[in-house]
C-alpha cells in the first residue's frame, strides 16, 4: 500500500488532520479543538497526538507531513514569524520542531496559501495558471498562484491581501494597521457595517437579536435576507460594494483576471455578489473587466488538509 502524507490544517480554534494519497483521494480526516496550552512544546504534543491518531485511522503509515498555520510564515526556514491567534509565537521554528518530534519530513506554510494550493490541485483552479483565492471568514485570507505555484514573495510573506488600505485613516485592525480591508469585509466587518447603518429598519432588525450585535452571525444574516429581510439585504450588498473594491485593488496591481471566492462567508453568495461585480466594473478598465471571472471555491472545509498534503508530496518528490 502506498504511504499517505499526513495534511494538517491549524487553525485559531479547531485543527483539521487528514490523510490523503497522491492522488489527492482523502482517505479520512477529523476535527480536534486546539488545547489550551499554547506553547511551543504544547502545540508540538498536540499536533503529534493528532497525527498518530490520523494515521491509525487510516490504517496506513505516512510518509510526510504538510501543515498549514495562521499568520506570517517565513515560509523559506519554515518558522511563523507571527500569528494572531497564538500571540506568543514569535519566529517559533514549527517545521524544525515537528520533524524532530514525528521523525518525518514537513512542509509548512501560510493557511490560506494552502488553501489556494488545495483549489490549485483539485478545486476550483485545476485548470487556472493564474488566480487570486479570497477566503471570507473572522479576516480576510488570501493566496496568490503565478505560473501554477503559490506566489510567496521574497520573505514567504506575500499574499496578505486583508491588509491592503481601503481606508487611509480607517478602524484599527488586528495586524497594528488601521483602515485594513477586512476590517469591513469580514464577520466583525459585517457587524460594524450593521453599527454604521443609518438605515431606520435597522432597529427592528435588531429586535431580534437581544443578546447585542456580538451575536450576529454571517449564517444569521444569510438566513435573514433569505426570508426577506430588507435590511439584511441591504447590509450584503454594502458588504459586496467593498468586497468588490478590494479584488479591483488586485486586479489591477497583479493583472490577474481569475479570482476564486470560499470560507465561510461565501455560503450568502448570491446576496453579495452582484454588488460586489458591479463594483468591481466601476474601479477597473472596461477592458480588463472583461477579463474577469469570479468562482467559488469548490473544496469547502477539506481545502487546507488537501493544500498542505499536495505540498508535502511536492517537498519529498523534489
Amino acid at each position: 500500500m502506498d504511504k499517505l502524507a499526513i495534511g494538517i490544517d491549524l487553525g485559531g480554534t479547531n485543527c483539521r488532520f487528514g490523510a490523503v494519497k497522491a492522488d489527492g483521494t482523502l482517505v479520512c480526516q477529523q476535527l480536534m479543538p486546539v488545547p489550551k496550552d499554547r506553547s511551543h512544546k504544547g502545540i508540538i504534543s498536540f499536533l503529534c497526538s493528532g497525527i498518530e491518531m490520523t494515521k491509525k485511522k487510516a490504517a496506513s503509515e505516512s510518509s510526510c507531513i504538510g501543515i498549514g498555520a495562521p499568520g506570517i510564515v517565513d515560509y523559506n526556514n519554515g518558522s511563523i514569524v507571527r500569528s494572531p491567534h497564538f500571540r506568543d509565537w514569535h519566529n517559533f521554528e514549527l517545521r524544525k520542531n515537528l520533524e524532530a518530534a514525528c521523525s518525518l519530513p514537513v512542509a509548512l506554510d501560510n493557511d490560506a496559501n494552502l488553501v489556494a494550493a488545495g483549489e490549485a490541485w483539485l478545486g476550483a483552479g485545476q485548470d487556472t495558471k493564474n488566480f487570486i483565492l479570497i477566503t471570507l471568514g473572522t479576516g480576510i485570507g488570501g493566496g496568490i498562484c503565478i505560473d501554477g505555484e503559490i506566489f510567496h514573495g521574497d520573505k514567504g510573506f506575500a499574499g496578505e491581501i486583508g491588509h491592503q488600505i481601503l481606508f487611509f485613516d480607517g478602524r484599527k485592525c488586528d495586524c497594528g494597521s488601521k483602515g485594513c480591508w477586512e476590517t469591513v469585509v469580514s464577520i466583525d466587518g459585517l457587524r460594524q457595517l450593521i453599527a454604521d447603518s443609518n438605515d431606520p429598519r435597522k432597529e427592528k432588525f435588531l429586535q431580534k437579536y437581544h443578546r447585542g450585535l456580538d451575536s450576529i452571525t454571517p449564517h444569521d444574516l444569510h438566513k435573514e435576507a433569505s426570508d426577506g429581510d430588507i435590511f439584511a439585504s441591504l447590509i450584503w450588498k454594502k458588504f459586496g460594494a467593498y468586497l468588490g473594491a478590494g479584488i479591483a485593488s488586485l486586479v489591477n496591481i497583479l493583472g490577474i483576471h481569475t479570482v476564486i471566492i470560499g470560507g465561510g462567508i461565501s455560503n450568502a453568495w448570491d446576496f453579495f455578489i452582484s454588488a460586489a461585480k458591479k463594483e468591481l466594473s466601476k474601479r477597473t478598465y472596461e477592458e480588463s473587466f472583461e477579463k474577469i471571472v469570479i468562482k467559488k471555491a469548490l473544496l469547502g472545509e477539506t481545502a487546507g488538509i488537501l493544500g498542505a498534503a499536495g505540498i508535502a508530496f511536492k517537498m519529498k518528490n523534489s
